[in-house]
């Protein structure tokens, strides 16, 4: 993560251990009529924030007792709401690496930040190159991709295949998504597929599989990515408790 300069000289700025020093320890703040309740554990070297959030609406007449069936008066008013729904961003400063937990709220998380500390903020992907992704993934999960005739040439015993498969001459692009049941080299393959990305034959590039430490990794359009899965079980509310949440994943990054 770095902050955008707002003056002369590098425009992007590596932050340091009190990039998030004034930021409050507790607040809400209300996006596109969610609320988000916001707690922050600020350290020497992390940063964690909980997110706890919800929508007033929509909200039911009444409630029903999942047992009986019965239903009675919601006693939950319009201007209230329940916050089920739960985010954990945690920035550590020594790897210089964001976690969070829902990676589609990247944006948002920038957001708030921005609003809170009217400071700009942005995130890089890992950027790796073919053979240092090829390098580090041990097994495949799933390749998706769109390609072009290019790939596999028409007298080519894939082509042939794939025109068996469909029954018809094989078109001029076709997407293709495989999964696999038992993760499992196929590097040689993987590799031609980069090559042809390389050449832009090949258009929606996704590859996931598993490194050495059997995390998962993302290739997809030259972005890297890797995700950490944790263990965590619900409080009786339904809800994570941000001190597990928390713990495990310290436990993840001091690997």
């Amino acid at each position: 993560m770095f902050e955008e300069s707002s003056g002369e000289g590098e425009r992007y700025i590596k932050i340091n251990t009190d990039a998030f020093e004034s930021i409050q320890t507790d607040f809400h703040i209300t996006i596109d009529d969610t609320y988000y309740e916001v707690t922050t554990k600020k350290e020497h070297a992390y940063t964690l924030f909980s997110f706890d959030f919800g929508k007033a609406n929509p909200r039911d007449s009444q409630v029903t007792n999942v047992i009986t069936g019965k239903k009675k008066d919601n006693p939950r008013k319009g201007i209230e709401a329940e916050l089920l729904k739960q985010l954990f961003c945690l920035y550590h400063f020594n790897s210089e690496t964001l976690y969070i937990s829902n990676y589609q709220k990247l944006p948002f998380f920038l957001n708030v930040l921005q609003k809170q500390l009217k400071r700009k903020f942005v995130t890089k992907s890992f950027f790796k190159d073919k053979e240092e992704f090829i390098s580090i993934l041990k097994s495949v999960d799933k390749i998706s991709f769109t390609e072009a005739k290019e790939l596999f040439n028409q007298d080519s015993a894939e082509r042939k295949a794939l025109t068996d498969l469909t029954g018809t001459d094989a078109p001029d692009k076709f997407t293709i998504e495989a999964e696999y049941s038992k993760p499992f080299e196929i590097k040689p393959f993987l590799d031609k597929l980069l090559k042809s990305k390389g050449k832009d034959n090949l258009k929606d590039l996704m590859i996931s599989g598993r490194d050495e430490r059997n995390f998962c990794i993302l290739y997809n359009h030259d972005t890297f990515l890797k995700r950490v899965t944790i263990k965590c079980g619900k409080e009786g509310d339904g809800k994570f408790n941000s001190d597990i949440v928390l713990n495990k994943l310290l436990e993840e990054v001091l690997k």
